[in-house]
């Protein structure tokens, strides 16, 4: 079977892709502006910290609330029709996101910024469950690795640019003007993908909201709801690490913002580099024999990085870019957090492809629509759990080897449940 070596060349796919990555940057584009609007525009002390914990509230509740319902369309209409839908409703919230910004009241830009996650709440489910109806099935592994490692690159540059330009000279009017021109372009690549001329749909509509979840579950054994909880736990290892990269940087290695920009940057570059190397060498195909022995590598090298913070030097004065990566061997955290994103592609890749394949075509978009909520329910588990660590009296080393613990009982958990389920891969 011959794989593409040029998929993100083929027009359809192309424009998937460009969908998909501008509607990543553009959430976190204004996500993270108003963060700092809030931060150091509008709010000061205590209300400005209880605001941004309700806005990373209301940006996550529409994925409880709505991606069920959104899997449930998916399923029952065609995807093509409904993502074109979805991104010309992205305009329409961008323009009310815009005028929020400018009318300078908090509570119409956190409804702006709840709508824009109930956008992303319908149009998760269809993200990875097109690509089997718009793929060959050999393309998909590569289709995946594609828009997982793009995914982590479109969050780490909205990140970097809301927050840049929203506080610059005009910077509401630029902010508001790439929002809506990201939102256009978004539209107008969903026309270029083609539309299915034998769309799949369930007949089936009238369900109850919890409905893909109890499905999804009650079919454990055969592998989805497997690969769901393994998916999510990657989620869980990846919102600890990166909401923790400032503190981390600031507080323990004592360096300065960029070195903690460039955590961020290698994180996601090391993520797509770890999905490109995987495609290359399953070939398309689908192991998930890997996954608990990459759990493993990534819990040896959260455990070096920490280690080596241990050893860090205190100064009066933080460290730059430069100053940082000249130390050696105090600086090999960074190639540390590197390698664990590298695992996490590796580990990513294959099991967004496995469910692909594992789940019958009329239910895909709704079992995506349950790892999208899983996902949610894994990263706000991992705040929670950061916050007890934090009020019962811990620093973040001593919580950092907590969860080099639990990734290895993770892992232990993977592989004895590898070998009971029935997957295809």
């Amino acid at each position: 079977m011959k794989i593409s070596t040029n998929l993100i060349r083929q027009p359809k796919f192309f424009a998937l892709f460009v969908v998909q990555f501008l509607g990543a940057f553009n959430d976190n584009l204004f996500k993270n502006a108003l963060v700092m609007l809030i931060t150091y525009r509008l709010m000061v002390g205590a209300d400005a910290g209880l605001t941004i914990t309700l806005a990373a509230g209301l940006f996550i509740l529409p994925f409880f609330l709505f991606s069920p319902l959104g899997g449930q369309l998916a399923d029952r209409w065609d995807k093509v029709w409904l993502m074109r839908k979805i991104k010309l409703a992205e305009i329409l919230i961008m323009l009310l996101a815009s005028i929020a910004l400018f009318s300078g009241e908090i509570n119409f830009m956190l409804a702006a910024l709840f709508l824009l996650g109930a956008q992303s709440a319908f149009f998760g489910p269809i993200k990875y469950s097109i690509l089997p109806e718009q793929l060959r099935t050999d393309e998909l592994m590569q289709g995946n690795a594609w828009f997982s490692g793009s995914t982590f690159v479109a969050i780490l540059i909205g990140t970097v640019l809301g927050g840049l330009i929203v506080l610059g000279d005009g910077g509401l009017l630029w902010l508001s003007a790439l929002m809506l021109a990201l939102a256009v372009l978004g539209y107008l690549a969903s026309r270029q993908v083609p539309l299915n001329p034998h769309p799949l749909k369930d007949k089936i509509f009238n369900q109850a909201w919890w409905y893909p979840y109890k499905n999804v579950f009650r079919h454990f054994m055969d592998g989805r709801g497997f690969i769901v909880v393994a998916i999510s736990f990657f989620w869980f290892i990846g919102a600890s690490l990166l909401s923790q990269f400032p503190m981390w940087v600031k507080d323990y290695l004592y360096a300065d913002e960029q070195v903690a920009v460039l955590f961020m940057a290698l994180f996601a570059f090391g993520f797509g580099l770890g999905a490109w190397l995987i495609n290359l060498h399953l070939k398309g195909r689908t192991r998930l024999r890997y996954q608990p022995y990459l759990l493993v590598l990534m819990a040896i090298a959260l455990a070096d990085a920490l280690w080596a913070t241990q050893g860090a030097t205190q100064r009066l004065q933080l460290l730059s870019v430069g100053e940082y990566l000249s130390q050696w061997p105090g600086n090999r955290v960074v190639f540390d957090l590197l390698w664990i994103a590298v695992l996490g592609g590796a580990y990513c890749v294959p099991l967004y492809t496995q469910l692909q394949r594992q789940v019958p075509d009329a239910e895909r978009a709704r079992a995506f629509a349950l790892n999208n909520v899983m996902n949610a329910l894994f990263m706000v588990f991992s705040a929670l759990l950061i916050m007890a660590g934090y009020l019962s009296g811990l620093n973040w080393l001593a919580i950092g080897w907590i969860g080099v613990v639990v990734i290895i009982a993770f892992a232990a958990w993977e592989y004895l449940w590898r070998q009971k389920i029935k997957l295809l891969g």
